[in-house]
């Protein structure tokens, strides 16, 4: 009887290998749906309400831990102010 025991155990244990996702593969898993989320409603933001006030509006990125994201990000900040610093000159040189 302990023969059968065993040999069940050793099975379930298999099986739980084979089919069954670690703790930490379901938090990798996660984290990466979230992501996923967050870059498409960034991406929608984007489309909807333009890029000026998707990243220089009240939008917060806290929650995305992604360096290049947020060296882009910053970057692309840097180059909208440009852009309104430009048009703004221009504006006033023109009038």
């Amino acid at each position: 009887m302990d023969n059968i025991n065993e040999e069940g155990r050793k099975r379930v244990e298999e099986l739980r290998e084979k089919y069954v996702i670690s703790d930490e593969d379901l938090k990798n898993y996660k984290n990466g749906v979230k992501l996923l989320e967050s870059y498409k409603d960034i991406s929608n933001t984007i489309h909807g309400e333009g890029l000026h006030y998707t990243f220089k509006g009240n939008i917060n990125f806290d929650d995305i831990e992604d360096e290049e994201f947020h060296k882009l990000r910053k970057y692309l900040i840097q180059h909208i102010d440009l852009m309104d610093n430009y048009l703004k000159k221009r504006i006033d040189e023109l009038s």
